[in-house]
């Protein structure tokens, strides 16, 4: 029998820690974007379990509100910092 892809679509729900590949997909980036971001913007630093590093979900909500910093919220943080990248 063929495995049938993952697909996130699939997930009954977000969970509490996401890989790279998560958290990307959680933003509505590209991983390669989201690993990029991740290296210039303030991101709530990644936790290790299993040797991986997986962001929590409730950290990158709080990020994308703007609650806990003054700088432009959620969108805007990224598209500036996507802006800033671009060649």
């Amino acid at each position: 029998m063929r495995k049938k892809p993952f697909r996130y679509s699939d997930l009954p729900g977000w969970p509490a820690l996401l890989g790279a590949h998560l958290a990307a997909a959680y933003l509505g980036l590209d991983p390669a974007d989201f690993d990029r971001l991740a290296r210039l913007l303030d991101l709530p630093p990644p936790r290790l379990l299993a040797g991986e590093q997986r962001w929590p979900r409730a950290a990158l909500d709080t990020w994308i509100s703007g609650d806990d910093t003054p700088e432009p919220a959620g969108a805007d943080r990224i598209a500036d910092a996507i802006a800033r990248t671009a060649v």
